[in-house]
C-alpha cells in the first residue's frame, strides 16, 4: 500500500510541475508578445478606394467603406427601429430571446444582454428582423446576400469554407486563416482560446490589417440549439446576417465561413449599398 501510495504521489507531482511550466512558458510568451500586438496598428495595404458615412433612422452614423465598385457599412448596425419608425422588440434574457424566435417577433439585443456592449458591438439581431418588409436598412441600402459576401472576400483573395447550399455559390472547402484582413487592427482579438490558464484569454492581444477596411470587431454571437440557447465566445467569434438564413462569420479569430443557419441564431448586421 505505500508503495502504492508513493507512486500515486509521483505521478500526481509530475502532473503539477508539467501544469505549472506549462502555464508558465505560454503566459512568458504571452508577455514577450505583448508589446509587438499592442504596438501593431498598421493596416497594411489599403484595398478599398475611399470612404463615406451613413445614417440610420435613428441618425445613428456608420462609417463606410467602397471596395471595388460596392459600398458597404465598416461598422455594425445599431438601430433599434425599422426604416419606418416601428420599434424592434428588446429582449433582455435568454427566454424573451427564444419566445421572440418562437413566435417569429424580430427582436434585437446586446452581448450577454448587457446594453454597455451596445457602444463596443452595435445589437446582436434575430432572423425575424431580415423578413421584415420595411426592413432595417436606410434607403438605397440593403442586407447583403450570401452572394455579397462570396463576391467580396473572393474579390480580396479571402478563402472562406462553405457550407451554404445557396445557388451560384462554388461548393469548394478552402480553409481560411485570412480573417485578418477583415479584422480590426485597433481592436484586439483572442488569439488561442482554448487555453483557459492563459492571459490572452482575458487580455486579447492580436490585431487584424484590416486591408479591407471591413473593421470587424469580436463580439460573439447567439446559437440556439434544440436544448439550449447561448452566446459563443466574446472575443474569438462574431458573424453576420445575409439573406435567406446565410451569415458569414469568424471563428476562432481566424477562420472565416459562409454557411445557412437554421435553429434560432442571432448575428450583427451590415449594410450594402444598392
Amino acid at each position: 500500500m505505500q508503495t502504492f501510495f508513493h507512486i500515486l504521489l509521483g505521478i500526481v507531482i509530475k502532473i503539477l510541475l508539467y501544469t505549472i511550466m506549462t502555464v508558465l512558458m505560454v503566459n512568458v510568451v504571452y508577455i514577450l508578445s505583448f508589446p509587438f500586438h499592442y504596438l501593431s496598428t498598421s493596416q497594411g495595404t489599403k484595398l478599398y478606394s475611399k470612404e463615406g458615412q451613413v445614417f440610420d433612422i435613428e441618425s445613428n452614423s456608420y462609417h463606410t467603406i467602397t471596395l471595388g465598385d460596392k459600398e458597404w457599412t465598416s461598422e455594425n448596425l445599431r438601430t433599434s427601429k425599422f426604416n419606418d419608425g416601428r420599434s424592434i422588440f428588446h429582449a433582455k434574457n435568454i427566454q424573451e430571446w427564444d419566445s421572440a424566435n418562437k413566435y417569429n417577433i424580430p427582436a434585437w439585443t446586446n452581448y450577454n444582454f448587457d446594453e454597455l456592449m451596445d457602444k463596443k458591438y452595435g445589437k446582436i439581431y434575430n432572423y425575424a428582423v431580415m423578413l421584415d418588409s420595411v426592413g432595417v436598412a436606410p434607403t438605397g441600402w440593403s442586407i447583403p446576400t450570401i452572394r455579397n459576401y462570396y463576391e467580396f472576400l473572393n474579390s480580396n483573395k479571402i478563402h472562406a469554407d462553405i457550407t451554404t447550399k445557396e445557388k451560384y455559390i462554388p461548393t469548394k472547402t478552402d480553409g481560411s486563416n485570412d480573417a485578418e484582413f477583415l479584422r480590426s487592427h485597433l481592436y484586439p482579438w483572442t488569439f488561442d482560446c482554448e487555453r483557459l490558464y492563459s492571459l490572452e484569454r482575458y487580455y486579447p492581444i492580436d490585431k487584424g490589417t484590416n486591408e479591407t477596411g471591413f473593421s470587424a470587431l469580436p463580439g460573439g454571437y447567439i446559437l440556439a440549439g434544440q436544448e439550449s440557447t447561448f452566446f459563443t465566445s466574446e472575443y474569438t467569434n462574431s458573424g453576420w446576417w445575409a439573406k435567406n438564413k446565410n451569415a458569414m462569420i469568424i471563428l476562432d479569430h481566424e477562420e472565416v465561413f459562409l454557411g445557412n443557419y437554421q435553429f434560432n441564431p442571432g448575428f450583427y448586421i451590415r449594410l450594402i449599398k444598392l
